[in-house]
C-alpha cells in the first residue's frame, strides 16, 4: 500500500493557476537573470526561483522562444548587520539581514508590456563559525529570491490587468 502512495505521489505537480499575461498569452519566456550583484550564484538562484513561481501560476515557462520574455536584472545583493552584542570583550553581529533588489520588465518584441523595480530582505543568526554562518546567510537568501519571484509574478499578472505600469 505505501508503495503505491509513493508511486502516486512521485512526479506529482501542483498548479495554483492559470495566470494570463498581458497581452492575454499564457506562455513566458523566461532567460537568465542579469547579475549585477557580487554574489557569483545569485543569477542562477533567481532564475529558478522564477521558473518555480511561474509554474505554479500555470504559466507555460520556455528558456527562449516567441512570446513575451521576462528580463530581469538583479541589482544588487548585500548584507548587514541587524543586532550586535558584546561577548568576551568583543562586539559580534548576532543577527544580519540579507537583502537583494531586482528590476523586471516584460517585453513582447521590443514594446515594454510591465515594469517593476522589487526589493526584499530577510534576517539570519549569525553562527560561532564561518561555515554556518555562511550556510545561514544562503538559505535567507534563498528565501529572498523566492519572494522575489512570487512578486515578480504578482506584478506582471496585475500589469495583465491594468495594461501594465
Amino acid at each position: 500500500m505505501l508503495l503505491v502512495l509513493l508511486a502516486l505521489g512521485c512526479g506529482y505537480r501542483v498548479v495554483t493557476g492559470r495566470a494570463v499575461l498581458p497581452g492575454g498569452g499564457r506562455q513566458l519566456v523566461i532567460g537568465q537573470v542579469v547579475n549585477l550583484s557580487n554574489e557569483p550564484a545569485a543569477g542562477a538562484w533567481l532564475t529558478e526561483a522564477l521558473h518555480r513561481q511561474a509554474g505554479r501560476a500555470g504559466l507555460e515557462v520556455a528558456a527562449s522562444g516567441r512570446g513575451p520574455r521576462l528580463r530581469v536584472r538583479l541589482r544588487d545583493v548585500s548584507a548587514r548587520p541587524l543586532a550586535v552584542s558584546l561577548v568576551g570583550g568583543r562586539y559580534r553581529a548576532r543577527q544580519q539581514v540579507v537583502e537583494a533588489g531586482i528590476q523586471v520588465e516584460l517585453l513582447e518584441g521590443q514594446q515594454l508590456l510591465s515594469r517593476c523595480r522589487l526589493h526584499e530582505q530577510e534576517s539570519y543568526l549569525s553562527a560561532p563559525d564561518l561555515r554556518g554562518g555562511e550556510a545561514n546567510r544562503q538559505v535567507a537568501l534563498r528565501r529572498v529570491f523566492e519572494r522575489l519571484a512570487r512578486r515578480t509574478l504578482e506584478c506582471l499578472l496585475e500589469g495583465a490587468g491594468a495594461g501594465g505600469r
